[in-house]
């Protein structure tokens, strides 16, 4: 399997002080478009009729020390190796047949280590990022390393909109409500957003002719927006543009979980 090169770019957007947010931009692959088309080959198990496309996100915490950099494997084939933290792996063809589409992932530290273990079921010719998230070595039932795997969007979004979904990947921090718009006019596109959790694709506001960039506001659930209050807010955002649809990832910039410094905004455009 060829790695396809990954064009990643950082931008340090105007925020409120407590509030400090970096923007991560990971940039299509043209790959990652349109359909996939079913596999061929075989194996011990039988035909490989069927294919699906997989990019994989190193998002995996530690407790204290820096984390260590992911290989990947599918139902035990390697597929990739040295992702870095906030890294990615992009556009893996991943072959299965139609009486067995249960494939096992799994994240590594490209030798034994094994950091994670999760089926998932896989339909023939879907694309599909798994985040792979959590904290290395934590004792905490609710920060164990697990695996958020979801398809990608194939739908275009409105006129002066894209297409984004939020994830919640800051463990120690609660459910989060996250507002988005034009400046001034932002309005709660999503609610309860749990650590671990995914929401829905929505449209939200895209700079356009008439609107210069958007904003994006973070706040605990229930919580007011405010200086004081916002766990994450980022102006002036002008990265996230129509017709493309993108997955808005909360996350800190460090793995480093006892030292994680200022909270960022991970954009993972898809189409």
């Amino acid at each position: 399997m060829r790695t396809p090169p990954i064009r990643e770019t950082a931008r340090r957007l105007r925020v409120p002080a407590l509030a400090l947010a970096t923007v991560l931009v990971t940039a299509c692959n043209p790959k990652d478009t349109g359909d996939v088309a079913g596999g061929t080959g075989t194996g011990s198990s039988g035909a490989f009729d069927k294919a699906a496309v997989v990019s994989y996100a190193h998002l995996l915490m530690t407790v204290n020390t820096a984390s260590s950099t992911l290989g990947w494997k599918a139902n035990g084939t390697q597929k990739g190796s040295g992702t870095v933290y906030l890294g990615t792996l992009l556009s893996d063809t991943v072959r299965f047949s139609a009486s067995t589409p249960l494939v096992t992932f799994e994240a590594t530290n490209g030798g034994s280590t094994r950091f994670l273990s999760e089926a998932r079921l896989l339909s023939d010719g879907q694309r599909y990022r798994a985040f792979a998230y959590g904290i290395i070595g934590s004792t905490d039932p609710n920060f164990v390393p697990s695996l958020l795997f979801a398809p990608l969007d194939s739908v275009t979004p409105l006129t002066n909109t894209a297409h984004a979904r939020f994830a919640h990947f800051m463990p120690g921090t609660g459910p989060v409500d996250v507002y988005t718009g034009a400046p001034g006019a932002e309005v709660r596109v999503v609610t309860a957003l749990p650590y671990g959790g995914l929401s829905d694709y929505l449209d939200i506001t895209a700079p356009s002719a008439s609107v210069a960039s958007t904003n994006i506001i973070v706040t605990p659930t229930g919580v007011a927006r405010g200086a004081g209050t916002n766990i994450m807010s980022i102006v002036g955002l002008t990265t996230v543009t129509n017709p493309n649809a993108y997955t808005l990832a909360l996350i800190y910039p460090q793995s480093n979980f006892t030292s994680p410094g200022s909270r960022t905004l991970a954009i993972y455009q898809e189409r």
